[in-house]
């Protein structure tokens, strides 16, 4: 399997090659690769809503997972990284700040569990 297109992604809605505005979204890539489009809705004129937020979530997602392998992604390490990181902000609330790493070594060993499996995928 090939490598996805490279980010930055972004949503235009219509299509960015005749800088017109339409009733679709179209997502393109870095050095603006088309990626993928959105379907006109039966008897709707224009985008909806819903193609705007899922075609805005898409690209958001991609980006903010640049330098993350699809397959570490599909493993769940985002939302184990996110747990992680609330974990641990508890543990430095109760702490004071102070006394973290000697109350948190748990969560430091999972956060060097989840961003070893980060790198290896």
């Amino acid at each position: 399997m090939s490598k996805h297109t490279s980010e930055p992604w972004e949503a235009f809605e219509g299509d960015i090659r005749n800088n017109g505005r339409g009733e679709f979204i179209e997502i393109y890539g870095k050095d603006k690769e088309f990626i993928a489009t959105t379907l006109e809705n039966e008897g709707c004129l224009g985008v909806t809503n819903k193609q705007q937020a899922n075609a805005r979530r898409t690209v958001a997602c991609v980006n903010a997972c640049e330098g993350i392998s699809t397959k570490a992604i599909e493993a769940g390490v985002i939302r184990a990284l996110s747990e992680v990181c609330k974990e641990l902000l508890t543990e430095v609330r109760k702490a004071g700040a102070i006394s973290m790493l000697g109350a948190s070594k748990e969560l430091i060993k999972k956060s060097k569990q989840i961003i070893a499996k980060v790198e290896k995928h």
